[in-house]
């Protein structure tokens, strides 16, 4: 397969997995809240992520960076998906799902 056309695969399923997350989260934040599906949706993605990362470069990848570096990725992660996706599923809650994910992607 070439690099296209798995980078195109990737894209596919990115929008596919964040389309199914949206609507899964709607359904189950009136039952457990937004900050716990948050969570929950976080600490199973981050699993998977190391778990890719060991599988394809090895552990000492994981290692590799500077503090400085480590640092800098937790705070993203913290106001990304921490911050903003939270916002996001609440936002889900009181405006529609439609309205808010079209809201969400009109940042460039």
């Amino acid at each position: 397969m070439s690099d296209p056309t798995y980078g195109a695969l990737c894209a596919l399923a990115s929008a596919l997995s964040w389309s199914v997350t949206s609507l899964l989260a709607r359904a189950l934040i009136p039952h457990y809240g937004s900050v716990t599906i948050n969570a929950v949706r976080s600490g199973v993605a981050g699993v998977l992520l190391v778990a890719v990362v060991i599988v394809f470069d090895g552990a000492h990848t994981l290692f590799a960076m500077s503090r400085a570096t480590f640092i800098q990725l937790t705070v993203s992660i913290v106001a990304a998906i921490g911050i903003g996706d939270t916002v996001f599923f609440e936002s889900t809650r009181a405006i529609g799902l439609s309205r808010a994910m079209t809201i969400a992607t009109t940042y460039p």
